[in-house]
């Protein structure tokens, strides 16, 4: 797991990158106190070279929802930020 998600900057370097940002969550009602329990995002250049990608998980502090769809357990929870 990496969650330095910065990509380093040098001069006008950050010009045409694109960031495509993925998120998983215990369900997709906020008013049911759904969280995100993933973030993930790959930075490619104007070319679409991939340039980096980064991902953390997010303890939500509460039952991960279901694990069937996203494929995270509790224990792998536990320790995330």
């Amino acid at each position: 797991m990496n969650r330095s998600c910065r990509v380093p900057r040098r001069g006008g370097d950050l010009v045409g990158l694109v960031a495509v940002i993925d998120l998983e969550t215990t369900g997709v009602n906020s008013w049911r106190h759904d969280r995100i329990i993933e973030v993930g995002a790959v930075v490619f250049n104007q070319n679409g070279t991939w340039i980096r990608e980064c991902t953390t998980l997010v303890n939500p502090e509460r039952d991960v929802g279901p694990s069937n769809v996203h494929g995270l357990q509790a224990g792998d929870l536990l320790q995330a930020p």
